[in-house]
């Protein structure tokens, strides 16, 4: 079976506000990966600022929300690897730096394959509140919810302003990837 490498990043890029801090991506896929399991899993309701209500799944149990998803350039790149992985001839290896990264060991936490329930959904930036994925408009600010109320930030294991700093470097005309860690999709 080939296997394709996601490496998750263990602290923030040298360009970013939170620069070399720990960005906890590793335990909040751990999170995700669990809680997606969780026998404590339910629907509650939450009241945002513009007082709408959205459903929100999250554990009872849990005090974080849990990363269930990647945003990478080069959608074209990651939907072949996808048919592969579909077609239950590939998988994708999550991994972090042991130490500096491309000069130290990587470390794999998790393989997962078309059973995880892994999947791939094309992201476009629209502005600095919403994007579109496959079409539909999804918000990424904490405070404006899309229909679905669901927002991609903290789905991302980021706040807003982090999300938006994260990727104030990209080209943000070209299809991005929206990697899934879960059978959750937008």
């Amino acid at each position: 079976m080939k296997t394709y490498v996601l490496i998750i990043s263990s602290v923030y890029p040298k360009t970013h506000f939170r620069a070399g801090e720990s960005t906890h991506f590793s335990e909040l896929i751990k999170i995700g990966q669990i809680c997606n399991k969780c026998i404590h899993s339910k629907l509650i309701r939450v009241k945002t600022t513009y007082d709408i209500d959205c459903k929100i799944e999250q554990c009872e149990h849990c005090w974080v929300s849990p990363k269930i998803h990647t945003i990478r350039a080069n959608f074209p790149l990651w939907a072949k690897r996808f048919e592969q992985i579909e077609n239950g001839t590939a998988c994708l290896s999550l991994r972090v730096w042991l130490g500096k990264p491309y000069r130290s060991k990587q470390q794999e936490i998790f393989k997962l394959t078309k059973v995880d329930g892994i999947g791939l959904q094309k992201l476009n930036f629209f502005n600095d509140h919403v994007c579109i994925i496959d079409d539909k408009v999804v918000s990424f600010n904490r405070e404006i919810f899309s229909s679905s109320g669901e927002y991609i930030a903290l789905n991302d294991g980021l706040y807003k302003d982090e999300f938006v700093d994260w990727f104030k470097h990209y080209d943000k005309t070209n299809d991005f990837a929206l990697i899934h860690f879960t059978k959750f999709r937008y």
